[in-house]
């Protein structure tokens, strides 16, 4: 599960232990207690997953951030050099296009803009966590 759908069981859970609780009267007192111990694992259980789903997903932003910021940079001097030929095609952007000093770069949205050089995303998802 990635960080939102966990959140939203937490809330989910919540919403439903509330609910229980304003539907026991008396001798519910019982149920309600077992209820709560059951509800009480489930957001154990889902905290620690919330837990480390963030910290994958801090871990695969601070990787693609290292390697989009030396993309960017090497896509700024190939732009400043004159000679040099560019396409785009959907999402990517090709230097210098069939010949031997050909370099592609991709252009990622999600989760926010970064630049990353083809030939690099091979070792790039060598460091991304599991």
């Amino acid at each position: 599960m990635n960080l939102i759908q966990t959140a939203g069981i937490s809330l989910l859970i919540l919403i439903i232990g509330g609910w229980i609780y304003t539907r026991c009267h008396g001798d519910g007192v019982r149920t309600l207690t077992k209820l709560l111990l059951l509800v009480n694992a489930l957001l154990l259980f889902v905290t620690l997953n919330l837990y480390y789903a963030a910290k994958n997903e801090i871990a695969v932003k601070e990787v693609i951030e290292k390697y989009s910021v030396a993309s960017t940079v090497d896509l700024l001097s190939l732009m400043h050099e004159p000679g040099h030929s560019v396409e785009m095609q959907e999402n990517r952007l090709l230097i210098d296009k069939g010949s031997d000093h050909e370099r592609i770069f991709i252009l990622m949205r999600e989760p926010f803009f970064h630049i990353i050089d083809q030939g690099k995303m091979m070792q790039m998802t060598k460091e991304l966590p599991n």
